[in-house]
């Protein structure tokens, strides 16, 4: 039996790793990890054959080591034995007769040093997470792909419910999420989470009698298997109606209920096979890595006793095999996913019989990759066996003739009354008992039931041919989504905005006011002359002036001075332009929207009425909660307003809402047109306005997948056809109607009231206004006395600095004429005076001072005169006469100097 051959072959694990033998010649020497001297020798044929079909330049050699069930012992064997050796590819059979000891120690060992792994047998969820297992490809699928499978076959069957039961670790979680994410058309109708190694399920099971589905889906280890298989055994939910689709370990269990169906993956057990596929894949890999990129490999991890684990030529082989693809291998088209997942297996459908008192697994179909085989999936229906010894396919959903209604009391459509303990229902008028049970208390009470819906059943049900029980809701409300808004509490002309969006924009501006003044303060280009004054250069942006521009881009004020300098900042200026231009838009339109005042006497003209969508305070609108009006309002987008505004003040009921009309607490109430149209025949003090919304049809609600949905449709349209549903609308709607005249409306205008809050604002800016301008006049007046105590100190600065100038140019002048009158007198001692020339020389009185050249005509200057200013410092300028010589006293005021005796003061 082929089977039986597959089940004894021995598992491997080899590894491939490179020697370069010479520049020329590449030798790739494959290490095979195996459990048998069989398998050894087998794994080194396949080897040796494929050196037949190598160009010279590349070379394969094997060998094998046995692999060992502990973990440990396995990963020392790998590192004395193989990567001592120099490894680059090792690929991972599990132990023999080991079906629980997956290769972990050696992928992670291997993943550590970057040595590709390829698994043959190992197919555990865990190694999909190519964060911890780095290195690690597989030639077989993980068991969590069943699920795809599980689908097709489904489709096939034409069931679209289901029940999912799995185990709550990670193979469990793994194989719901798979089918989960690819099940558009199947439903799963209740997920079911058990403990592994439980000794008892029958408080998990004993749910599955009470679902519609009898289509069960089991993922579960063998052991939980067997378990579960005889307490549904002992639940009789193995029988005829059910369908147990299993997963391949639930499949090998004892305990497996005749007409299950599973799935056994095709070459799944048979490991020559596979290792023969994985040596043509390493070899067309490898070859083309050689011819390729790879032209030698270095670098090659050799122990395990170093602490590096990053190796190129490692990683290069692993993305090679991660992306290559043998087309026709032993085992199929081998491929591999992101997340070295085998692609493209092949399966076989089983179906569980008992034949002789015997459990037999018949093979009854196939399903392969469509992109590979035509006929992707095959199933012999004629040779299934379903459960109950049953030849033909069951429906998959358990139908019960009996149908559980729920209703609520809303007139027209369900009137009720409480019964007494002498009363009956009235089943001559279509009464029908409807009880209500208290959820907390427990306690029953008895109601008859009436009206348009009940009616409306008593119909159907003689059409469909079903009986029923009715019951009231315990809650009184229909029943809807729960999301919870806060009403704001602004005033009018904050409203268009939430509070949190007005403080975003104040904070924007603040904040958008510094940035610019900091791009515009070190920016390069802050600073520039004006154009006309090259002199002058105007100072950068600074930040009150940077804030004043930021408001007044907001609120559109113009800006005269202070904007922004820099390019940078006036990009940003820019960006905020546009902000501002959206911001003041959106609040201007729905300002406009949020004052439009309220009319209570004038006609609402529908759905879109400015009434409706920006109310004011005094005009108060609902609806009931938790209903399908309700939900409507809360899934149109442009309607978020209407829900918000509405939300907090919807009522429960809504016989509370209308009572709430007539006594004016309520000013509209919306809500199914027919109620208020019925409402609004019985009172005249009410009238239904506007255009209808939403238009839909009311219905029956049923479950999902209801196998009475299209049953009760077709009864439905009947009634329709009939002329039936149109009796009861003139039976329990128009019935009564009044003729009510029309009110007169007249339009109110806008008033103070809802601008005071606007004039109140600009009030206060004025008063602030007010009080920072005297902050202002007090600050400067505070201000000038200092001002004025620095000017005056300013000013006596700058005479003292201007005395002080004049000292020192005055010392430096008379040094000058000094040092010039003293060389005039060398040079008159000098040089000999000749008589008759028209000059002569003349000696002054002895210690009186130097001696001067006057000319013939000037006139001598007179002794002990006092120069000026002006001829102290050069303004007149002394030649001595050409006709004597004389030594001239002469005494210059000095103001550095007091003392008049002093050389200083004489020249």
């Amino acid at each position: 039996m082929v089977q039986g051959n597959m089940a004894r072959i021995g598992k491997l694990v080899f590894l491939l790793y490179v020697i370069m033998t010479s520049a020329a010649k590449v030798t790739f020497k494959m290490a095979g990890i195996v459990s048998t001297d069989e398998n050894g020798r087998t794994f080194e044929e396949v080897v040796k054959r494929a050196n037949q079909d190598l160009p010279e330049n590349l070379e394969f050699e094997a060998l094998y080591i046995k692999m060992d069930a502990n973990p440990i012992r396995s990963a020392l064997n790998l590192c004395s034995e193989v990567i001592s050796k120099g490894v680059h590819t090792v690929v991972v059979s599990k132990p023999e007769n080991s079906d629980n000891s997956p290769p972990i120690s050696v992928s992670y060992t291997c993943g550590f040093y970057s040595i590709p792994v390829i698994g043959i047998s190992a197919r555990d969820s865990s190694f999909s997470d190519m964060t911890v297992h780095k290195t690690f490809l597989r030639t077989v699928p993980p068991y969590f792909h069943q699920a795809d499978v599980w689908l097709k076959m489904l489709q096939y069957f034409e069931w679209n419910q289901v029940v999912f039961i799995h185990s709550m670790d990670i193979e469990g979680r793994m194989i719901l999420n798979r089918f989960q994410s690819n099940s558009d058309e199947i439903s799963i109708e209740k997920v079911i989470k058990y403990p592994s190694g439980s000794k008892d399920y029958t408080s998990y099971l004993q749910q599955l009698d009470s679902l519609q589905s009898r289509v069960i889906l089991l993922s579960a280890m063998q052991e939980d298997a067997d378990q579960i298989f005889q307490d549904a055994e002992a639940l009789n939910l193995t029988g005829e109606g059910y369908a147990w689709i299993v997963s391949e370990q639930a499949l090998n269990s004892s305990y497996v209920p005749e007409g299950t169906l599973g799935l056994k993956l095709a070459h799944g057990t048979n490991e020559k096979d596979h290792l023969q596929d994985c040596v043509s894949l390493v070899v067309q890999t490898v070859k083309t890595l050689v011819n390729g990129t790879l032209k030698e490999i270095t670098g090659t991890p050799s122990s395990c006793k170093t602490t590096s684990s990053t190796w190129r030529a490692g990683n290069t082989i692993q993305k090679a095999l991660l992306n290559a693809k043998l087309q026709k291998g032993k085992t199929g088209q081998i491929a591999f996913d992101s997340s070295g997942d085998r692609l493209n297996p092949e399966y076989y459908f089983q179906n569980v019989q008992w034949k002789n008192g015997r459990k037999s697994v018949e093979k009854i179909g196939f399903y392969g990759d469509p992109k590979i085989i035509n006929n992707a999936l095959e199933i012999y229906e004629s040779k299934i066996v379903w459960p109950g010894k049953k030849t033909t396919k069951p429906s998959g959903i358990n139908i019960s003739t009996e149908l559980k209604i729920v209703t609520l009391e809303s007139v027209p459509f369900v009137y009720t009354r409480k019964m007494t303990e002498s009363d009956s229902c009235n089943w001559d008028k279509n009464e029908r008992l409807c009880p209500l049970v208290n959820e907390t208390t427990g306690i029953k009470e008895d109601y008859c039931c009436w009206g348009y819906c009940i009616d409306m059943l008593i119909q159907i049900a003689d059409m469909v041919n079903f009986t029923y029980s009715i019951h009231l809701g315990s809650s009184g409300e229909f029943g809807s989504y729960k999301k919870t808004a806060t009403e704001s509490k602004l005033d009018s002309f904050l409203q268009p905005f939430e509070d949190t969006l007005w403080i975003l924009v104040a904070l924007s501006v603040h904040v958008v006011a510094l940035v610019l003044y900091l791009l515009d303060r070190f920016s390069p280009f802050g600073r520039f002359k004006l154009a006309k004054n090259n002199d002058t250069e105007e100072d950068a942006l600074n930040l009150s002036s940077a804030m004043w521009f930021a408001w007044g881009v907001l609120l559109n004020s113009g800006i005269g001075e202070g904007t922004p300098r820099s390019f940078s900042a006036r990009v940003l200026g820019m960006v905020w332009a546009g902000f501002a231009m959206i911001i003041v838009a959106s609040y201007t339109a729905n300002l406009a929207a949020f004052l439009v005042l309220d009319r209570p006497e004038a006609s609402i003209t529908g759905i879109d009425d400015a009434r409706l969508r920006n109310p004011n305070e005094d005009f108060k609108y609902a609806t009931v909660r938790n209903s399908a009006v309700e939900m409507y309002f809360k899934r149109q987008v442009e309607l978020s307003t209407m829900y918000r505004q509405m939300e907090p003040r919807n009522y429960k009921t809504a016989d509370e809402a209308i009572r709430d009309i007539g006594s004016m607490k309520l000013q509209a109430f919306i809500w199914d047109s027919s109620r208020l149209e019925y409402e609004a025949g019985q009172n005249c003090e009410l009238i239904t306005v506007g255009d209808l919304f939403g238009r839909s049809g009311l219905g029956v609600g049923l479950q999902k997948k209801s196998p009475w949905t299209s049953k009760i449709s077709m009864a439905i349209l009947k009634l329709h056809e009939k002329g039936n549903m149109e009796d009861l609308d003139n039976k329990w709607i128009l019935e009564g109607r009044n003729d009510c005249p029309e009110k007169d409306t007249t339009p109110a205008t806008l008033g103070l009231t809802n601008m005071a809050s606007v004039f109140l604002m600009v009030a206060g800016g004025i008063i602030v206004g007010i009080i920072l301008i005297v902050i202002e006049i007090a600050y400067k007046r505070h201000r000038g006395l200092k001002d004025k105590e620095l000017e005056l100190a300013r000013n006596a600065a700058d005479r003292w600095r201007g005395n002080i100038e004049k000292r020192r140019t005055l010392r430096q002048t008379l040094q000058r004429q000094r040092e010039e009158q003293e060389r005039l007198a060398k040079l008159a001692i000098k040089k000999p005076t000749v008589e008759g020339n028209g000059s002569a020389v003349v000696r002054g009185p002895t210690g009186q001072g130097n001696g001067y050249s006057l000319s013939a005509d000037h006139t001598p200057p007179r002794l002990s005169h006092r120069l000026s200013y002006t001829e102290a410092t050069g303004g007149l300028t002394y030649s001595p006469p050409s006709y004597r010589t004389v030594t001239h006293s002469a005494t210059i005021n000095n103001p550095v100097f007091t003392d008049k005796s002093g050389d200083d003061n004489f020249v």
